[in-house]
């Protein structure tokens, strides 16, 4: 099983010990390297997570990192997108979250809802 959670207003992927960061964070000096796309980052030290963690069952951890930026990270900037992280923790603030839908939906399927909910109105 694998945890998905936030880590400096970025996303971090662990399973067996080993975090992969997910996006630019927000906060300076968080991590030593500067991320460029992918926005992929394997860590050398683990870092806490904070708020809602995601479970999901894990096959390859740095496939399952790709895949969590591709649903939730904004590309030209490598930022995670909030709106969609809340649709995804079902705004809760903290506990875990059993989320395997969130690797298995189709990305077509999951491009419909990300369209719908960064779309500026």
């Amino acid at each position: 099983m694998a945890r998905i959670g936030r880590y400096a207003g970025s996303i971090v992927v662990e399973h067996e010990g080993a975090q992969i960061l997910v996006g630019n964070p927000k906060e300076p000096c968080a991590v030593a390297d500067t991320l460029e796309p992918p926005w992929i980052l394997p860590l050398a030290q683990a870092v806490p997570l904070s708020g809602c963690a995601l479970k999901v069952d894990c096959g390859d951890l740095p496939q399952l990192a790709r895949l969590v930026a591709e649903k939730l990270l904004i590309a030209r900037n490598g930022s995670v997108s909030e709106r969609l992280w809340r649709v995804v923790t079902n705004q809760q603030p903290s506990g875990e979250l059993w989320a395997q839908w969130l690797v298995e939906i189709p990305v077509p399927v999951w491009n419909l809802v990300r369209e719908a909910m960064l779309k500026c109105s």
